[in-house]
């Protein structure tokens, strides 16, 4: 058992210090497609960024309202016995800017200024949705539901 052991030992060392792991990256030819043989396609965006820009001049209001409806369901989970505050039904305005990032959320009274509403808060400042020309800004309001799991799909 010790001459296996030693054995596996030595194996290992002499391996760590002639370089049997190399530390260079391998990265893609430049006309190189990184996403080939995968399920992803360059194309796609991740989860949590907006879709690709639509050079539009009205805001997209219905997908600013997906994106309330689910920031609404994250904070929905905001209702942890260790916050502390109100549960109920909670009002939250939401302002974004023409650039599409949340510029302002406002928690409605009871749940304003309590461990609730900042978790509200945090559910709701990450929005980030296409960004539109005409207006400067469009605010919103959303309604959260702590006794459902899933909000109704209109603010």
């Amino acid at each position: 058992m010790q001459r296996a052991f030693g054995a596996i030992y030595l194996a290992a060392s002499i391996c760590l210090s002639t370089g049997c792991y190399s530390v260079k990256i391998n990265m893609p030819e430049p006309d190189e497609d990184p996403f080939a043989g995968t399920d992803l396609a360059a194309t796609k965006v991740p989860p949590n960024e907006a879709p690709p820009p639509k050079n539009s001049t009205d805001p997209d209001i219905d997908f600013i309202k997906d994106m309330l409806r689910r920031s609404a369901e994250q904070a929905a989970k905001c209702d942890d016995p260790d916050n502390k505050g109100p549960r109920g039904i909670a009002s939250v305005t939401v302002t974004f800017a023409n650039n599409g990032r949340v510029t302002s959320t406002v928690v409605a009274p009871p749940h304003a200024g309590t461990q609730i509403g900042a978790c509200i808060t945090r559910a709701f400042d990450p929005i980030y949705v296409t960004s539109w020309t005409k207006k400067n800004s469009v605010t919103m309001n959303r309604v959260i539901d702590f006794d459902k799991k899933k909000q109704d799909p209109t603010p």
